[in-house]
């Protein structure tokens, strides 16, 4: 079964979807990558730059030939590539110059007879010739199988309900969102969780296996050029992985370090390419997002990641061989985002991305103000006697207001929207506050507070730690605050500066991953994460 499945993935997917598989597997054997581009690669012609496990220094160059067979014709169309793979030294701060390396040709298809033995020509006249560091050697469709299978048979689906879970993702068209509440679903059930802990290697070995049921899972969203829904099951992993790692009380550190920093360079190079995409306008509009309505909030998402992307390069957190990108021609001002469009908290953590863009980008004045119009709406909304006109919790979220606007009344995920009650109750109202605490607004403070005071502000401290991870946890207590009808400036101040936050403390190493998870699973951006964020990516007079 795992084979078939793996031959299937082989057999329909380009090279941009079998690289960061690829390097996933050979990190699980041992081999140290050093580079893995996108974009604009370090030395020409070379995808990947890896240590074997000799230390051995090789070049790897992936193509993408699905279902075929690498011919004579486009063997030769590729000389120039390959002449640059072989020739063109390493350049990399961790390699000395002038290392000589290994080539190695990459398909995912097989190798006609004809193109093995040019190759095997042209190795033997590069030998003769006194260069036996210039040979080429391949690596085809069994050869990658067999990699990845041995990888993959760590950790896979038993059970006949995974299996059917497994099959659903499988089957997703790969243009819509992606599935993160059933890939989480599936992860949980295959991983570790439950039972005795687990020892160093296991988990190791576990989460590379992992590694490599995304990318199968991830395929027909790679083939769409899905970049958000690709962002999101690598993010789902990740943050299993983190979970893995935290229920057994082992380090992010070690053998398991790769894996990790692989999967922050795959999210990076997809969060930059959906950046650059979102420099084209028409690219907001395709497939079901046509309608108006999710035209409106796919923008609202883009805006987002947008300003994640411009404040993790600020930080460091994101790496890029790319020139920086003006993320202003993408967000618009603050003036321009329509506050009335806000129909549930699920969408505060896009606003708070785009506040902490605006406070670095603009003057104080306009940042604060897009604040206070979104905690303003935020209060009077969710006061109102009115049910109509309350905000869902950030447990809802878009497809739940779709379901809202069509009528539609289908059991499913969504059930309990039509019979939920949000009025009264806030999630962001309390972290939104201390945000205006820590820029120093104290009469705006003073002005929201006797609406801020009337409602209850809930989150949820989710425990054991390792389940912050799971978008859904049965696990753990919900918090709430009831505020005094007046409290003192100095202890509000106070109250704005605690960071003490339930999140593993390795999130803390991986801030673009973090932020990204809060757009997935916005009802994990409790106050005391907006707060740490906060300080991390602003200064602020608090």
């Amino acid at each position: 079964m795992i084979e078939k499945l793996l031959e299937n993935w082989l057999d329909n997917i380009n090279e941009r979807g079998y690289q960061s598989a690829f390097c996933m597997g050979l990190a699980a054997k041992g081999f140290k990558i050093i580079h893995s581009t996108r974009h604009a690669p370090i030395e020409l012609g070379k995808d990947i730059i890896a240590l074997d496990n000799d230390g051995a220094l090789i070049a790897y160059q992936l193509k993408g030939n699905p279902g075929q067979r690498l011919s004579l014709r486009q063997y030769s169309d590729l000389q120039p590539q390959i002449q640059l793979l072989k020739t063109t030294s390493v350049f990399h701060p961790s390699i000395e110059p002038g290392t000589p390396h290994q080539s190695v040709l990459v398909t995912n298809g097989n190798i006609e007879e004809e193109v093995q033995l040019a190759i095997a020509q042209m190795n033997q006249n590069e030998v003769n010739a006194g260069y036996p560091d210039r040979t080429l050697q391949t690596m085809s469709r069994g050869e990658l199988l067999h990699l990845l299978r041995d990888v993959a048979l760590q950790v896979w689906p038993e059970k006949v309900g995974d299996y059917s879970l497994l099959f659903e993702l499988l089957s997703e068209s790969g243009d819509g969102m992606f599935p993160t509440k059933r890939f989480s679903a599936l992860l949980q059930s295959i991983l570790t969780f439950e039972g005795k802990k687990l020892r160093s290697a296991e988990c190791t070995r576990q989460i590379f296996s992992a590694a490599i049921l995304t990318a199968l899972v991830l395929k027909n969203f790679y083939n769409q050029n899905n970049n958000y829904a690709c962002i999101s099951g690598w993010v789902t992993l990740f943050m299993h992985a983190v979970a893995l790692c935290e229920r057994n009380a082992l380090s992010v550190a070690g053998g398991r370090q790769q894996f990790f920093d692989l999967c922050v360079s795959e999210v990076s190079s997809l969060l930059e390419e959906l950046v650059v995409e979102a420099l084209d306008a028409s690219s907001f509009v395709r497939n079901e997002m046509a309608d108006i309505v999710f035209v409106r909030h796919r923008k609202q998402l883009t805006y987002a990641l947008a300003a994640i992307y411009y404040l993790n390069r600020k930080t460091g957190e994101l790496e890029s061989n790319l020139e920086e990108i003006d993320v202003g021609s993408i967000i618009p001002a603050p003036s321009d985002i329509k506050i009335i469009e806000i129909f549930s908290e699920w969408q505060f953590p896009q606003f708070i991305f785009q506040y902490w863009y605006y406070y670095e980008t603009l003057h104080g004045s306009e940042s604060e103000a897009f604040l206070r119009s979104i905690l303003s709406h935020l209060l009077a909304a969710n006061n109102s006697r009115e049910r109509s006109e309350h905000v869902f919790s950030p447990y809802y979220d878009l497809d739940s207001y779709y379901q809202l606007l069509v009528g539609d009344r289908t059991p499913g995920e969504h059930q309990h929207l039509a019979r939920d009650r949000f009025g009264g109750r806030a999630w962001f109202a309390e972290p939104l506050l201390h945000l205006l605490v820590r820029a120093n607004q104290k009469q705006t403070c003073k002005l929201f507070w006797p609406e801020f005071s009337k409602l209850h502000h809930i989150c949820f401290d989710c425990s054991p730690k390792y389940r912050y991870c799971f978008p859904q946890s049965e696990k753990g207590a919900e918090v709430t605050l009831i505020p005094p009808i007046t409290k003192n400036w100095d202890d509000l101040v106070s109250d704005s500066k605690d960071i003490q936050h339930s999140a593993p403390a390795a999130m803390q190493q991986y801030v673009l991953i973090w932020c990204l998870y809060l757009l997935l699973t916005p009802h994990r951006a409790t106050p005391a994460v907006v707060r740490f964020l906060g300080r991390h990516f602003t200064r602020t007079w608090h």
